[in-house]
């Protein structure tokens, strides 16, 4: 299951986000498709959490990742 941080919702809804466009696409495909997601709610099974947020790594049993932002191919 993934976890949708906040800021992803809030760069979804707001036009002048520099993330808008992507942030909804993102959340747009992840809503209808087949993948298990929710607002962030660690007992109910969530093992990835989606965040523009990096101080969330902090969190050890859970995975973080930003998918705003692409990684680099070396």
């Amino acid at each position: 299951m993934i976890a949708i941080d906040t800021n992803l919702l809030v760069y979804a809804h707001r036009r002048d986000s520099e993330w808008h466009q992507e942030a909804l696409h993102l959340l747009s495909e992840l809503a209808g498709g087949r993948q298990l997601w929710a607002i962030p709610c660690r007992q109910n099974g969530v093992a990835e959490l989606w965040s523009a947020d990096r101080d969330l790594t902090r969190f050890e049993k859970i995975k973080v990742r930003n998918p705003l932002v692409r990684p680099r191919r070396g």
